[in-house]
């Protein structure tokens, strides 16, 4: 009796233990159940808990209890509701043997002293834990039927709403997948077009640049056929205009008086038109195998304003051998020197006329 004794307040450690953790079993219970119950879905079909647990100790003597890992699941659809009920069903189906133990504990007494095995304040506690129990077992049967199978009518019900939703979770995954192909397609489309934009501004620029290639090409012809024209014409008129002048020491003293005639109201210019012609034909007779002295430009600010501009003056020229042509492109005059070694005659003839065209300037100056 005395080792009973002794014994004795480690019983009640333990039977405090035991009751603590079924207390938190069944109050995490009725959390889960008043989850299902509240939760849209259950359109108000499951029974009401009426019962509950007045305090409940959420320490043990080993430190604060850690919250079951389900009390933060969230329900999204009635496979989740169909899960948390069978979860259910299994907690509270581990828990019947402990409540079988306080149940028969109740109705003992201490052998030594005979009082009820459990004081008033743990009786409270014990009737209320049995009172939840057995609300909870009752439902339970309701919904599963004591047998522990779930009812006929909500299974039916439940596997028609886990139908429903899982069809509704395929068409939604269908329809973003769809939408997912679209938008990959859209995008693959915008690329593709993309690319074809680049690819036609390329070739409308390379395009671009061929037409303008071209355009400057044609310009460029047109202005060399018209430079050719132009040439042509000035040939024309410069074969015409020669051909109308007199060659030889006949033409050189015709146009020397057309020249006379010209400037006769201006001495001093006609002075010095003779002096230029002068000039010129003294250097080519004095070194007839300069090339320099035989090209007169045309076009020259000098030789137009001493004889150019006078009618007999360009005349002269032409009267005594020289030529219209060109020079590195440039419109001159040209006295051409006949080869002396393949044809002595014809450079005689060339140079004689020289020869008389300058004679016959000094004899004009002697007498004026």
């Amino acid at each position: 009796r005395f080792e009973g004794r002794q014994q004795r307040p480690q019983t009640i450690v333990g039977t405090m233990a035991e009751l603590r953790k079924a207390e938190q079993t069944l109050a995490e219970i009725c959390d889960n159940y008043e989850k299902i119950q509240c939760d849209e879905r259950s359109h108000g079909r499951l029974p009401q808990l009426t019962k509950k647990l007045i305090a409940i100790e959420t320490t043990t003597t080993d430190g604060p209890q850690q919250t079951n890992k389900n009390d933060d699941d969230r329900m999204t659809s009635y496979a989740d509701m169909f899960e948390k009920l069978l979860y259910i069903q299994k907690q509270l189906a581990d828990t019947a043997s402990s409540t079988d133990r306080f149940r028969k504990r109740m109705g003992e007494k201490d052998t030594v002293t005979g009082n009820p095995r459990y004081g008033a304040k743990t009786q409270t506690r014990v009737s209320q834990l049995l009172a939840l129990f057995e609300e909870l077992d009752h439902i339970l049967s309701l919904l599963f039927g004591r047998d522990g199978e779930i009812s006929e009518a909500l299974l039916n019900d439940l596997k028609t709403k886990v139908k429903k939703e899982r069809a509704e979770a395929e068409e939604r995954a269908r329809l973003e997948a769809l939408t997912e192909k679209q938008r990959l397609e859209r995008i693959a489309r915008e690329e593709r077009e993309k690319i074809e934009s680049q690819k036609r501004a390329k070739e409308e620029a390379k395009q671009e640049i061929e037409r303008q290639r071209q355009e400057r090409y044609r310009q460029q012809q047109e202005a060399i056929e018209a430079e050719r024209r132009v040439r042509l014409e000035s040939e024309r008129v410069d074969r015409e205009w020669v051909s109308t002048i007199t060659k030889g020491s006949e033409g050189v003293e015709e146009q020397l008086s057309i020249l006379f005639e010209s400037t006769k109201k201006d001495i001093a210019t006609q002075k010095n038109a003779v002096k230029a012609l002068h000039v010129i034909f003294s250097q080519i007779c004095s070194r007839p195998e300069e090339p320099n002295f035989r090209r007169i430009r045309r076009n020259h600010p000098k030789f137009t304003e001493d004889i150019g501009r006078h009618a007999g003056g360009k005349e002269f020229l032409i009267a005594a051998g020289f030529e219209v042509g060109e020079i590195d492109g440039v419109p001159s005059f040209i006295s051409r020197e006949p080869n002396l070694e393949s044809d002595m005659d014809k450079w005689s003839a060339w140079f004689d006329l020289l020869k008389a065209s300058l004679q016959i300037l000094e004899e004009q100056i002697k007498r004026r």
